[in-house]
């Protein structure tokens, strides 16, 4: 089909439209196209039509050709509801996201909030817990005390006075003895009578039993400090291993189990006592090592000498953690003992400078015409809210500044059209997409996130929004 033949097509299309086009702008503006085209190319009605002129309306021809055009306008249509749906779609999206998005951010408060407070009430038990130890130790050294002064002062006590009844039987106990002692005098005077020696006279005797001591009171012992939480699990052989990777010893396991709720044994050794409360569980030994508890008063760790030892549940996983610090420490060693490689020097990079990519080309739009550079108010959709008798809407104008241009407010620069998507919709080089009729005036504008609709002058404007205005 020559150039010719292509030109002399597309006039009789644009006549068939203005002949069944039921709009009267849509119908002047293809007629007016095809006289352009007919001037452009020398053409006459004879060359487009033949001798007999143009069909009548009821031909095949415009019959195919008023078809195509209700097909093009039903395809327009169903595209501008997909794009709505679509953007129904990603607002409500949207509107998840940011529900999901607060929920989260209201849940991580919740869960700060509950630490804080948890990390309060801790600090609060560790604070009393102090201060019923010290409570407890200021007790016992005042017991201590009175003890002391109690037994001191029994033993400077003097000793109770005898009763009548006591002084009676002493004074008979006496006088039997004297009778004892003068008889016994003169039994040995009668057989040695021939003697000149004389018995010396008995020296009375007296009763030199001391008065009974009285018992000294005891003193009060101090009870014991116990585990808080002590239970059957805590009972349990814990194996502890050397977190101390250098340490020499560190495949050495260590045993440690509660005797009591008050003592603790490692290894099998005696049992030794807990000497204090150093904090939420945390205690110390009477050998000066101290230990730590879990919640439920399970050994996590212990300190002995300046080294902590992790304790597990198990042989198993106690020398599983024991193999996993003997092998960090032999790749510290290999990396140790690894030749350093000499540093390089690097040259400083040359700094990069931004290059702005191409603008992409303009095309030009195919319905554009004197009417296209028309300043039309668009009202953006959604906006619009009736209050009684007023109504509230947000507006924005957009304009061709060229016939592959479209700028939009008090913009003098253009936004460029780089694609034709058909039926009068053309996409932008900023994503956006634009709307035109044949005339190639605006009349819908689609963002990303916002949609337009455009009017001609404010009249249709308050006759659209009084259409969609709330039935009373």
């Amino acid at each position: 089909m020559t150039d010719k033949a292509k030109q002399i097509e597309k006039i009789r299309k644009l006549m068939a439209l203005a002949a069944q086009s039921s709009n009267d702008g849509e119908s002047a503006n293809a007629f007016s196209r095809a006289r352009r085209y007919m001037a452009n190319y020398g053409l006459t009605m004879e060359d487009v039509y033949g001798k007999g002129g143009p069909s009548s309306g009821n031909s095949a021809e415009n019959e195919r050709y008023r078809h195509d055009a209700q097909s093009a306008r039903q395809q327009a249509e169903a595209e501008r509801r997909a794009r709505e749906a679509a953007e129904k779609k990603n607002a409500q999206y949207e509107a998840e996201e940011k529900k999901r998005r607060d929920e989260e951010y209201f849940r991580q408060q919740a869960e700060k909030k509950a630490r804080e407070q948890q990390r309060e009430a801790d600090e609060a038990f560790q604070r009393q817990a102090r201060e019923f130890e010290a409570r407890r130790q200021a007790e016992a050294r005042d017991r201590k005390a009175a003890a002391d002064a109690q037994l001191k002062s029994s033993s400077a006590v003097e000793p109770p006075k005898q009763s009548a009844s006591a002084r009676w039987n002493e004074a008979s106990f006496n006088k039997i003895m004297v009778v004892c002692a003068v008889l016994a005098g003169l039994y040995f005077w009668s057989q040695n009578s021939k003697s000149d020696i004389v018995a010396p006279e008995p020296q009375p005797v007296t009763n030199t039993q001391s008065p009974p001591a009285q018992p000294s009171p005891a003193p009060q012992e101090i009870a014991p400090l116990t585990i808080s939480g002590y239970s059957i699990k805590s009972q349990s052989t814990r194996y502890c291993v050397s977190d101390d990777i250098s340490d020499p010893d560190l495949s050495t396991i260590r045993r440690v189990q509660f005797a009591n709720d008050h003592s603790l044994r490692i290894d099998n050794n005696n049992a030794m006592g807990l000497k204090e409360m150093l904090g939420h569980g945390v205690y110390r030994l009477i050998n000066d090592n101290t230990i730590t508890l879990s919640s439920d008063a399970v050994i996590t760790d212990i300190t002995e000498g300046g080294r902590t030892f992790s304790c597990y549940g198990s042989l198993k996983q106690a020398n599983r953690a024991a193999r996993v610090l003997e092998n960090k420490y032999q790749a510290q060693i290999a990396q140790d003992r690894a030749p350093v490689a000499p540093i390089q020097p690097v040259a400083p990079a040359e700094p990069v400078q931004p290059v702005a990519p191409p603008r992409p080309q303009g095309i030009n739009i195919y319905e554009y015409s004197a009417k296209s550079r028309d300043t039309r108010s668009c009202l953006e959709d959604g906006t619009q809210s009736y209050e009684g008798s007023s109504v509230n809407y947000k507006l924005q104008t957009f304009f061709f500044v060229s016939p592959s241009e479209i700028a939009y407010g008090k913009n003098t620069s253009g936004i460029r059209v780089i694609q034709a998507e058909g039926n009068g919709m053309y996409k932008l080089e900023t994503g956006d997409e634009v709307g035109v009729d044949v005339f190639g005036t605006i009349q819908r504008y689609w963002t990303k996130n916002m949609s337009f609709t455009c009017f001609a002058d404010s009249q249709e404007l308050v006759q659209y929004l009084s259409n969609r205005a709330p039935q009373q």
